[in-house]
């Protein structure tokens, strides 16, 4: 009699897996997604490649900024200069007339100021073009303090700087010291800006 037990075979060991009947094992009881929840998920390219348009700001200072600065067209008067040469020349001459005089002796700094200011714009609307101013000049027994302190030196100083302030230059064109015959250095030649028609300059 046989030996049953010499006649049984042992079962074949398994075959290892592969990749593909691993993959396809895994994938046994998924189900695949239904078209419309497939389009859901699916990246629009088209929305990356949209360029970004800039929002208008409604914040009113960040408009402000953008807008330039008006640029303001009110230049001040320029400072008058010397005379001009030709009146200088015509001067030496005689041959410029002086059209009219302020002689500002005896009075006070703010009664001067006041008198020139009314003369300089009086003569500038009359159309003038050269006039003189006084201002007096110290005695030859007058020392460089005394004559700086008194009325006549303290005016003296101050009828250019007021002839250069904004208030009078617009009517200026320039001014130096006087001839002998007209008072030297204790006068003053000024030079109006001519007037256009219109009141301008």
């Amino acid at each position: 009699m046989a030996n049953s037990r010499g006649s049984s075979k042992k079962p074949d060991p398994p075959k290892p897996e592969d990749d593909t009947d691993i993959w396809q094992r895994a994938m046994r009881d998924t189900e695949p997604l239904a078209p419309r929840r497939r389009r859901a998920t699916e990246l629009d390219v088209e929305d990356f490649d949209a360029p970004v348009q800039a929002q208008p700001t409604s914040n009113p200072a960040v408009r402000r900024q953008a807008v330039p600065a008006k640029r303001n067209s009110a230049l001040p008067p320029a400072v008058p200069g010397r005379l001009d040469k030709h009146v200088v020349r015509r001067l030496k001459r005689g041959a410029q007339n002086i059209e009219a005089r302020l002689d500002l002796h005896g009075m006070t700094q703010k009664e001067a100021h006041a008198d020139l200011r009314h003369f300089i714009r009086d003569t500038a609307a009359r159309g003038c073009r050269c006039v003189l101013v006084i201002t007096g000049k110290g005695s030859r027994s007058d020392s460089e303090a005394d004559f700086r302190d008194s009325p006549r030196g303290v005016l003296r100083r101050m009828v250019p700087q007021w002839l250069s302030a904004p208030d009078l230059s617009m009517h200026v064109a320039g001014f130096e010291p006087a001839l002998p015959q007209h008072g030297g250095a204790g006068a003053l030649y000024v030079q109006l800006r001519r007037v256009q028609p219109g009141g301008k300059d």
